[in-house]
This record gives C-alpha cells, sequence and structure tokens, in this order.
C-alpha cells in the first residue's frame, strides 16, 4: 500500500476531507483569543488532518486543539526547540499556501509559518542543539534542508534516496550524522557538516519505513507499515513491534526513556509500548478521531540525543513576558492574547534513578523551596503539580503547604507512607502562579519599549527520597518577568485597532496644561524623554503603524527584558527634523 498515493480509499477519504475543509488565514488566526493550556510533560500531540493538531494528556483526554492555518490533509513531523515552541509540518491533499512548517509557542498560541521554499511537500523535522532547524521533504527536490533559529535558509542537502525522498529524518547527538528513511527498507544516514553521503545503517526492513527516532543508548527505533524495529547501535535488529492490523506511520518516544508511541493512520488509534517487553501493542490508549489521517505524533518531554538533556528540576522560562490587560479578568487566562496571571511550571524533566546511600533506589519523598519577589510589583503563589496528583486532584498520600511572608511564598509537599504509586518524574512539581499587582497599571503605559523588569528568585529548592536522603538536582532557576502592555494598546484588550485610534483622535492637538491632556495617550517619543507633551501625528503614526498588532504576536515584537543584562545606550538621533 503506498503512502498517500494510488489507493482508491484514500482518494476518497482525501475528497471527503477536502470537502469539510473551511478556509482559515494564519492572520486571522494568530489574533484570535484562545483559552491557554500548558504543556505538560508526557502530554501527546497529534497532526490528525484538516490543519489540525490535537493536544492531549497521556491517558487521551483531548486538551486543545491547535490550528496551523492551513488547510492541508496531513499535519505530520513536530519537534519542540529548546523553549519548548512546536515546530509542526503540514502538507498534502488541498493545501492551501502549499506544504510548510508552521510554529506555534510554548502555550499552543499560533505564531506562524516558518522557513520557506519548501517542495509542496515538508514532512519531518529534527532540531539541534543550537535551535537550527532541519526539514525532511518526500517529494519535489527530496532535499532536507536547514533553517536557523529565525527561519532563514541555510542550505540544502542532496540526500540519496529509495522510494520517496528524506522522509522522516533525526540528527544524531554529534550534531552531524542525520538518520533519516525513504519509504524504503533502509534506515540511511548523511553527514550535514562535510556534506556527505554515509553508509546506509540497516538495511533488509519490511518497509516501507517511516518515522524514526534515535535512542540516548545509540539503538534506533523505527517504524515501518506493520511493526516498529528496533536497531542496535551496529544497524542489527534487536525487538520487533506488531501492531494487529494496523497501518503504522508515525512514532515517537515517551519522556520516561521506557516507552515509545505509535499510531494507526487510518485508524486514529494511538499506542504506548513498553519498549523491554513489548506490552502496549494488543491495545490503544486512546483514538484521536482523525479528520483524515493520523500523519504525526510527538510528546512533549521526548528525549531528544541532539539537543543537551535539561537540568533535572528548572523553573521555565527563564525570562518572559507578562502582559497587562484591563479589566484582568477578561484575559487572565489566556497568554495566546494578553495575560493578567502567568504560571511558571516547576519541572522535573527526567527520571529519578539515582541510588540512596542504603543502596534502594530513590523517588520523590518531599519537595520545597522558597519564591522572593518584589510585592509593590507582583503577587505570587504556589500549588502543587502534576507530580503530585491524579486526575487533577491531589493525592491522598501527600501532604503540600504554604507559607506566606512578606515578599516570599514557601511551598512544600511530602508523601506519606510507601503505599502509594512511585513517583519518580519526569513531571511537574509545582506550579508558580504570578499576577501584576494593581499599582503596575499607573506605572506602565503602552508606549514603545515599556516595561518593568522584575525577578522570582529561589531558594532553597530540595528534593528528597521516602526515607528523606536527598535527591541530587539541579537548583531551582530565577525567573525574570517583564511586565508590560502591548506598544500602543492603549484601552488595554491586547490588539491595536480602531478602538485606540479613537480614543487617541481624540486628543488630538492637547497639550501639556489642557484638560483634554492625558499623558497615557502620548507615545512618542519613547527615549530618551517619555511623551513630547502633546498629542499629535506621530503619536497617531504609533497605533496606525501597529494596526493588527496582539499580545500573541506583537508587531514590531516586544521581547522580555533581562534585569541582569547590561543596558545598551540609545543610539544618536540623525537630521535635524521638528
Amino acid at each position: 500500500m503506498a503512502h498517500r498515493k494510488g489507493t482508491v480509499m484514500r482518494l476518497a477519504a482525501l475528497a471527503a476531507a477536502v470537502l469539510a475543509i473551511v478556509l482559515v488565514s494564519l492572520s486571522s488566526d494568530i489574533g484570535n483569543a484562545r483559552a491557554v493550556v500548558p504543556y505538560g510533560v508526557g502530554d501527546v500531540f497529534a497532526g490528525v488532518g484538516g490543519g489540525k493538531i490535537k493536544h492531549f494528556d497521556s491517558a487521551g483526554n483531548l486538551l486543545e486543539t491547535l490550528d496551523t492555518g492551513t488547510t492541508c490533509n496531513e499535519q505530520l513531523g513536530m519537534a519542540f526547540d529548546s523553549s519548548s515552541n512546536l515546530y509542526a509540518t503540514s502538507s498534502f491533499g488541498t493545501c492551501f499556501p502549499g506544504g510548510q512548517v508552521v510554529k506555534f509557542n510554548n502555550t499552543g498560541s499560533l505564531i506562524g509559518p516558518f522557513g520557506s521554499g519548501y517542495s509542496n511537500s515538508t514532512e519531518s523535522i529534527a532540531i539541534d542543539s543550537a535551535n537550527n532547524v532541519y526539514v525532511g521533504q518526500p517529494d519535489g527536490t527530496r532535499d532536507i534542508l536547514k533553517f536557523d533559529a529565525a527561519g532563514a535558509p541555510q542550505g540544502a542537502f542532496d540526500v540519496a534516496t529509495e522510494d520517496r525522498g528524506s522522509d522522516w529524518i533525526d540528527l544524531a547527538a554529534d550534531q552531524c550524522t542525520m538518520y533519516y528513511t525513504s519509504e524504503g527498507s533502509l534506515v540511511k544516514r548523511f553527514d550535514v557538516c562535510t556534506n556527505t553521503q554515509l553508509p546506509d545503517f540497516a538495511s533488509g526492513l519490511s518497509g516501507p519505513c517511516f518515522a524514526l527516532r534515535i535512542r540516548a543508548n545509540g539503538e534506533v527505533m523505527v517504524t515501518c507499515q506493520t511493526q516498529t524495529y528496533r536497531l542496535n547501535p551496529d544497524g542489527s535488529v534487536n525487538s520487533t513491534y506488531p501492531v494487529g492490523s494496523e497501518y503504522l506511520f508515525a512514532m515517537n518516544l515517551d519522556p520516561d526513556g521506557t516507552h515509545f508511541w505509535t499510531a494507526g493512520y487510518f485508524t486514529g488509534n494511538v499506542y504506548k509500548v513498553d519498549i523491554a517487553s513489548g506490552a502496549g501493542t494488543a491495545a490503544p490508549v486512546f483514538n484521536a478521531s482523525p479528520t483524515s489521517f493520523l500523519s504525526g505524533l510527538t510528546i512533549f518531554g521526548e528525549p531528544v540525543v541532539s539537543r543537551p538533556t535539561a537540568p533535572p528540576i528548572v523553573k521555565d522560562p527563564h525570562l518572559a513576558n507578562l502582559w497587562l490587560c484591563q479589566p484582568v479578568a477578561t484575559c487572565a487566562l489566556d497568554s495566546g492574547s494578553g495575560v493578567g496571571e502567568r504560571d511558571f511550571n516547576v519541572d522535573l524533566n527526567g527520571a529519578v534513578t539515582s541510588i540512596s546511600p542504603k543502596g534502594e533506589p530513590q523517588t520523590v519523598g518531599s519537595f520545597e523551596f522558597e519564591v522572593r519577589y518584589d510585592r509593590k510589583l507582583v503577587n505570587v503563589d504556589v500549588t502543587a503539580g502534576s507530580l503530585f496528583r491524579v486526575g487533577g486532584v491531589l493525592r491522598s498520600d501527600v501532604g503540600c503547604a504554604t507559607t506566606r511572608g512578606q515578599g516570599f511564598v514557601q511551598f512544600r509537599c511530602n508523601v506519606k507512607g510507601k503505599d502509594g504509586a512511585a513517583i519518580t518524574g519526569p513531571g511537574t512539581l509545582a506550579v508558580v502562579h504570578v499576577t501584576p499587582t494593581a499599582d503596575v497599571y499607573s506605572m506602565v503605559i503602552p508606549s514603545q519599549e515599556n516595561g518593568i523588569a522584575t525577578q522570582l528568585i529561589n531558594q532553597g529548592c530540595e528534593l528528597s527520597d521516602l526515607q528523606g536522603h536527598p535527591i541530587a538536582s539541579s537548583v531551582c532557576g530565577d525567573a525574570d518577568v517583564t511586565l508590560r502592555y502591548l506598544e500602543g494598546d492603549v484601552n488595554a484588550d491586547c490588539i491595536v485597532d480602531v478602538r485606540d485610534q479613537q480614543e487617541v483622535a481624540f486628543r488630538w492637538n492637547s497639550h501639556t496644561g489642557q484638560l483634554l491632556y492625558n499623558s497615557r495617550f502620548d507615545l512618542e517619543p519613547a527615549a530618551p524623554k517619555l511623551g513630547d507633551g502633546d498629542i499629535d501625528a506621530h503619536d497617531m503614526q504609533v497605533i496606525y503603524g501597529r494596526h493588527g498588532s496582539t499580545c500573541g504576536a506583537p508587531h514590531p515584537a516586544q521581547d522580555p527584558v533581562d534585569p541582569k543584562a547590561t543596558t545598551v545606550p540609545a543610539p544618536t538621533p540623525v537630521g535635524t527634523g521638528q
């Protein structure tokens, strides 16, 4: 059976899918408000067709549906960069505006297209330690394309192929060796550092072969239509994992390092398989209900050999914007279009594998840390993360407590007894909720480069096992937050539009000393002195030049401000304009 070509069944399914497509532009989708659902370690992302990617938790509960803004029939390879942004391919069928890669931020808001020059087919993605992005193409030129982190082309690699092109790719830890399939019976290799074809890694597989992933121990998992292979570091077959009558296509590794996920291309059945025993092939964990085909599968927190492993405990992100809205209730839950509150997860990104001084494997018995903050700027609260919960409810054998003080909050969780399920990670230990104080709203105005930088300082971040022995871990990182308005958003609804234009125009030609004048609307110049004492064409241009800008996709970009960064002097003005 040929993938994406040549069968009446697939043509009929394709026609039905095309009839169901609703044309949605990328620009309108970026600006739409959406309920934010933070990515959790172990969450499953499934490309289900019709331009959509479904976001499930590890039990198969649907959390949200991401929209690529395309009408492509298949959403295939996906990957996360070091900032947890999601990159996804979208191709095939009646595809507008053609095969492409799209990028979502780390809470599921669509940033937009990434890169260009694709041969109307993009299928797989690999990201290296410098956040360079490689894209495999089964058709057209069949080349593997390389882009930098900003999406600028860095080159194309004319790799040797079989039945198709550079179908599915994965980059080795050496940052040079690209493993790939070509919908034949081989796993091929290419050196992207020297632009050289390498000897094949494996042969004689029951092709066509599709998705593949390199494990930390040098083994390679590759899915070939009816089964997934586990290949030894020398390319020989270690194990096979057939899954009934399924036509298998997508595959990815679980963050626990001991399981992989695969799915039925036509049925949408999603399986989680134990690599050592093969358990899990008999029944799916859930069904993703694809619109057309289940073509892509990725897991948040997936182990990726081409990127260094994160420290065991981190607060993410280190630097972040915290958009301000009025009233807060209208956007407190939506970081895609501005938030009045921002959550930071303290994640245990790897499984606990250490041994206690008594020679026993360690599991999490307690966790504590303290957050210090400027209470004039923000309020902070901490709640237990998913590691201590079952079905969203705190485990009965876990007790958590919070102690508040003047500018600090202490948080701790303890596991009572040894009868409950072992807590080994990965997963979220705690969620830090950050909310700006009311005073901040009067201190910041939506001018250029506005913002107040503040820090959350972590103290005493410690883990111990059930006997109280320390579990070695990195210290929780501090978080730097920029409290700011969207530039030009004078009425604070997280979009620059005609309402903002009207509010500034109403004060046209007013100046300091007049009742109509209000410094909040005096947006230009922004530096070295904020405002020039009147409302004129320059202030209106700030609004007009940002029309359509949103907190989810600000124009121009408003990057976070690092409070510890060296201040860069403002450039010297050129010219003598009045």
